[in-house]
């Protein structure tokens, strides 16, 4: 009976060890696809912050055209000013 008992435990043992390597093997997927998705993360985030600097850029061009385009403005003198159309 006692070698019975000993056998059962045996076969318990046996069974928690393949548990725990099936855990070690569900661990190292996971890490892996975490690995995965930062680096992808990482490259959203290079494309991203390029985008923001593109427009950046072209919002800066526009707005130098912008400010080539117009006009000074003409100085008035004091009667203009007074006695001038508005």
């Amino acid at each position: 009976m006692l070698q019975e008992q000993l056998i059962a435990q045996g076969k318990h043992i046996q069974l928690l060890q393949e548990q725990l390597l099936a855990k070690d093997n569900q661990i190292g997927q996971i890490t892996v696809a975490m690995e995965n998705m930062t680096t992808a993360l990482t490259a959203a985030q290079a494309l991203h912050a390029g985008t923001i600097q593109k427009q950046l850029t072209e919002y800066s061009v526009m707005e130098q055209s912008s400010d080539e385009l117009e006009q000074p403005k003409q100085k008035q003198s004091f009667f203009s000013k007074l006695f001038g159309k508005k």
